[in-house]
């Protein structure tokens, strides 16, 4: 019986393997997530227009607009890669 190698396991898009790689990406935004809570602020804010990121304090939010204004161009809304 031969054992499978890294480039059988890279190569396999069994259920596991998915399942594995949906926590793995369920984990990492968590951990961002928990991050930028943690420091009051929200990162990787994107300019939809320019692409440019952002990180603004939380306290930045507009919930009139259901988001955070570019602060260069407060007429856009940023959106969250995440």
């Amino acid at each position: 019986m031969r054992l499978p190698t890294a480039t059988d396991l890279a190569n396999d898009s069994s259920p596991l393997m998915e399942s594995w790689e949906y926590r793995n990406q369920v984990q990492e935004k968590t951990s961002h997530e928990f991050s930028d809570a943690i420091m009051g602020q929200e990162s990787d804010l994107q300019s939809p227009s320019t692409g440019q990121t952002f990180t603004l304090p939380l306290t930045s939010y507009d919930p009139t607009i259901g988001g955070y204004r570019n602060p260069d161009k407060p007429s856009e809304i940023l959106v969250d890669p995440y």
